[in-house]
């Protein structure tokens, strides 16, 4: 159950550093992914912290970013 809400944790701070990110550079979520070759709606997921990005994806949005 920890390990649970640890991992819950974790994907909200990394949604949230994406949209930090992303807003830093001026970007809708519409735009991040075309940058990214993701869906609106994957971004969506990863920001609010329903879904978990898998490295490919992290890797795709990091490059959009610029981080």
């Amino acid at each position: 159950m920890n390990q649970e809400v640890n991992s819950h944790m974790d994907m909200k701070a990394i949604g949230e550093q994406i949209r930090q990110h992303r807003k830093v550079r001026g970007l809708t979520q519409e735009e991040l992914a075309k940058e990214s070759g993701l869906s609106t709606m994957s971004i969506r997921r990863y920001e609010s912290g329903e879904r978990i990005a898998p490295q490919s994806a992290l890797i795709k949005i990091a490059k959009a970013l610029g981080v």
